[in-house]
């Protein structure tokens, strides 16, 4: 039986003077999500009756399919912190929280208005985050002398050039600190390899004792001319300093803007079009089929691939069939196709059509050399595309819900390839309305059960092993994306905020 929220949730609480601060030290150090009496002085708020009836709704309403123990990708509603930390909470802007906005989706058991006025005043006038406790300032000037010492001192003449710094910097002198800064230099470290097509995982360095400054050779991650350049064109935040400290970082590095905000870059690089521009797809599927090494359709003729299908998934709308294709390069290098449909009905029901159904859209998510995943998503005639509509697959974290290559991929597949069991062979096996010729060709598409568990966990183990090379664990990622909150209120069509 599943544990009530409001218990779940306060377990982890520590009581404080003045309010409840979830995984934080009071008056800073750690940092943290606060849930207490804050907010204007002259409007006191009862915040533990607010987050007791909030918490109340959300376990009527949600809870039962978002734990762990409900199979969806979306199973950590009983994680404030790791709410918060991927932007499905934002302390403070209930309009802004993508989890107050998907319990009012049709796709969701919507509360009544009262129900959604209790999780909006929890939101708005009790959540709110911790500050850290810093002893000092680090500022642009410090910023830019740090990186002067260590081009100077660490980085040889030859490869000043191709050096560049992402910096938390501006977070850090915030405020920022503990686990959310980490998560922060994780997520940095995750999006660079997975922008990358070299065979190498390489860590971005910290070149401060706060670690907040990182510097990156562009060589390492095959970025060619003009990438870098690509990416301030993008960053509304670039700027091409010329106070005294940036005379010899300019000279040495041959740009006028060596360094960009880390938590930026994450956010904007993880989704179109940055994304397609950093990786270099091809606008085809024939195209990546091309990069990739790999013939779909001459796989699937000569039963060469590994398929499941199934009726619901947590971010289609309706039956989905699933296929992987094992690229050149070694086991667990592979590329899985998911078929997506607008409907359920003719053609798109792959129960009554599992051999000649016709799919809307396809989603790729294929093996780096380096071990993680890159996407691409394709319409019906094989062009890629940017994002699928809220009517073939939904992800509830983007403000208008569509599922955006990239960040909407990472999201459910921070932890690598999700298990998945397939319903078509044991539907196509038990019914009469298929011939002998059918029932024996979805034999050698579908696997058996314990064949396509071990095939998945083959290609979950390099991924695996891919993020713990970079210092994150699998375990702890879980089905998070690297992006920080800011992606949640980021439109694929305008810079962030």
């Amino acid at each position: 039986m599943t544990r009530p929220l409001h218990t779940l949730l306060l377990a982890t609480v520590t009581s404080m003077p003045g309010g409840c601060y979830i995984g934080a030290q009071h008056a800073g150090g750690e940092g943290g999500v606060v849930s207490g009496d804050g907010g204007d002085e002259g409007a006191p708020q009862d915040c533990e009756a607010t987050q007791l009836d909030a918490l109340q709704v959300l376990q009527d309403h949600c809870v039962a399919c978002h734990v762990p123990e409900a199979g969806n990708a979306f199973d950590y509603l009983t994680d404030l912190e790791r709410l918060v930390a991927e932007g499905m909470l934002v302390p403070g802007d209930a309009a802004g929280s993508p989890l107050l906005v998907a319990a009012t989706d049709q796709h969701a058991p919507s509360p009544d208005v009262d129900e959604l006025a209790a999780v909006a005043a929890w939101i708005d006038g009790c959540l709110q985050t911790a500050p850290c406790v810093t002893d000092h300032v680090i500022g642009v000037d410090g910023m830019l002398e740090l990186m002067r010492a260590d081009l100077q001192a660490g980085v040889s003449s030859s490869a000043r050039q191709f050096t560049r710094y992402f910096t938390l910097t501006h977070l850090y002198d915030a405020g920022l600190c503990g686990d959310a800064l980490d998560a922060e230099r994780e997520g940095l470290a995750k999006v660079l390899n997975s922008l990358s097509w070299s065979p190498q995982l390489v860590v971005p360095e910290p070149i401060d004792p706060d670690g907040t400054i990182f510097r990156v050779d562009l060589r390492d991650y095959d970025w060619e001319d003009g990438v870098w350049a690509r990416l301030v064109a993008a960053d509304p935040y670039a700027i091409a300093y010329t106070r005294e400290e940036a005379t010899d970082v300019v000279a040495f590095t041959g740009t006028p803007v060596p360094s960009m905000r880390a938590d930026w870059f994450v956010a904007a690089a993880t989704a179109p079009p940055l994304y397609y521009d950093l990786l270099g797809l091809p606008a085809t599927r024939a195209g990546l089929e091309a990069e990739l090494g790999v013939d779909i359709d001459a796989d699937v003729a000569a039963d060469e691939v590994e398929r499941a299908g199934f009726l619901e998934s947590e971010v289609s709308q309706h039956n989905r069939v699933i296929e992987r294709h094992e690229l050149p390069g070694g086991p667990g290098r592979s590329l899985w196709t998911s078929y997506e449909f607008d409907a359920d009905a003719a053609a798109s029901d792959v129960f009554a059509h599992p051999l000649d159904f016709v799919s809307a859209a396809q989603m790729h998510m294929f093996t780096l050399p380096n071990g993680l995943h890159g996407y691409m998503l394709t319409d019906a005639s094989g062009q890629r595309i940017d994002a699928l509509s809220d009517e073939i697959a939904i992800d509830l974290a983007e403000p208008d819900h569509d599922l955006v290559v990239g960040r909407s991929c990472m999201r459910c597949h921070g932890g690598g390839v999700i298990p998945r069991a397939d319903e078509l062979l044991e539907h196509v096996g038990g019914s009469l309305e298929f011939d002998d010729a059918t029932r024996e060709r979805i034999e050698r598409l579908h696997p058996l059960a314990e064949d396509f568990r071990a095939t998945q966990q083959l290609d979950a183990d390099r991924y695996a092993a891919a993020l713990a090379q970079l210092g994150v664990s699998a375990a702890e990622l879980g089905r998070s994306t690297p992006c920080s909150p800011v992606c949640a209120t980021t439109s694929t069509s305008s810079s962030p905020p």
